[in-house]
């Protein structure tokens, strides 16, 4: 496999990237006032990634034991889940369709098909993680459409496609391990990738793969509150039933007796005119 990355592999990930950029931001409501310094944490987390990139702290090779890329990946996604933890209203900035309806920019991952097509890339990692992809970018605007309007089984669909784009970005970075050479596997499968961890495409696993499992995180945990909320509305109505049955019964239970009541002077004055 080269080493070296064809002028339209650079274009096509040049656009990959765009697209992550653009579709992350714009998911987020035009009135919060901090979506220009989160355009400019994920531009600056980019550079970053890109200078890195340019200095081969990436790149993967027989003689390096744990290459670069590990700590490119599992880093920005590890500060990502503590700055969430610490401001939970982040997870709050977007309407929940907007959260899945942005990934659509996953169908950038059709760029590990086309450097499987050039011979660039090893099928064992570029098929699974290219369709996996796109499969789950496809489907993220039909999803959110099923958010948005609150369609029959939409919290399931919407659960089972947060767990099926998670588990791809796993499969990607397994399958990316696996066929990148390092000490431990020198000949990576019998097909080493070497440019999965060198620009362009590098760009890829060590921005937009721990930007994507940081959205799947916060859908996941705007799903579980919505079911919490599901849950307590659906015991709060449950209680105003039962209390509603019980005021009824209440109710039948005065009217009969009152209803008794009334009619027994009425029969004791008609035994009295007819004792007369």
């Amino acid at each position: 496999m080269s080493s070296h990355a064809p002028f339209d592999l650079w274009a096509a990930t040049a656009v990959a990237l765009a697209l992550v950029v653009g579709l992350a931001v714009s998911f987020l409501t035009s009135s919060w006032p901090g979506r220009r310094l989160a355009l400019a944490v994920l531009s600056g987390w980019l550079v970053i990634d890109i200078v890195l990139g340019a200095l081969g702290f990436f790149a993967a090779a027989n003689g390096r034991t744990i290459p670069g890329i590990v700590a490119g990946i599992f880093v920005p996604f590890v500060a990502g889940l503590w700055l969430l933890g610490r401001s939970r209203h982040l997870g709050q900035l977007a309407p929940l369709e907007r959260l899945i309806g942005c990934q659509v920019y996953r169908v950038a991952g059709a760029v590990f098909l086309l450097g499987w097509a050039r011979g660039l890339l090893p099928g064992a990692f570029a098929l699974p993680a290219g369709v996996g992809d796109v499969c789950v970018g496809a489907s993220a605007p039909f999803v959110a459409l099923l958010v948005a309007r609150e369609r029959d089984g939409w919290h399931r669909s919407a659960i089972v496609w947060n767990v099926a784009g998670m588990t791809d970005l796993v499969v990607a970075v397994t399958l990316g391990a696996l066929t990148s050479p390092s000490t431990f596997h020198p000949d990576a499968l019998g097909s080493p990738g070497y440019l999965t961890s060198r620009l362009p495409l590098v760009l890829i696993p060590v921005f937009a793969v721990p930007l994507s499992a940081l959205l799947h995180v916060v859908t996941f945990r705007r799903l579980g509150a919505t079911s919490e909320r599901s849950g307590e509305a659906a015991s709060a109505s449950g209680g105003w039933t039962r209390e509603a049955r019980g005021a009824n019964a209440d109710a039948s239970q005065l009217s009969a007796s009152c209803s008794t009541r009334s009619i027994a002077p009425k029969a004791g004055s008609a035994r009295d005119a007819a004792r007369s």
